[in-house]
Order: C-alpha cells, then sequence, then structure tokens
C-alpha cells in the first residue's frame, strides 16, 4: 500500500504499524515526534497505529547544533 511520509509518496506494507515505519527508517533510539493524518501519535501508541491506504504521516527528529 502506499502512504504519504514526509510529503513523498512511499510504499508500505500492508498491516505495518507506525512503530514498524519508525524502525524502517532507523529512528526508534531517537527523540522524534509523530504525526499520522494530522493527529500526533505518543510514542506508546506507535505499535498500536495501524497505517492505512493514503495515510500522511509525518516523522520529524531533532537535530542539536548552534
Amino acid at each position: 500500500m502506499e502512504c504519504i511520509i514526509n510529503g513523498e509518496r512511499k510504499t508500505v506494507a500492508p498491516g505495518a504499524t507506525l512503530l514498524d515505519l519508525i524502525r524502517q527508517h532507523g529512528l526508534e533510539q531517537r527523540r522524534i515526534i509523530a504525526e499520522v493524518d494530522g493527529k500526533l501519535v505518543d510514542a506508546p501508541a506507535w505499535s498500536d497505529t495501524l497505517l492505512q491506504e493514503g495515510s500522511r504521516i509525518e516523522l520529524v527528529h531533532f537535530v542539536g547544533g548552534g
């Protein structure tokens, strides 16, 4: 199935959760904010958030610096 991830159309495995996607991108150890279809999703809910065809996902991670 296809989802929009940070503005780009990408293929995601059917039945994938938000946590699966975050792991795919190697972000599970980083401080990130995740949004699905305009709603913020807290980290404890990532594994329960099933992605749907056409879901719009934003993954934002923080970068240190000055």
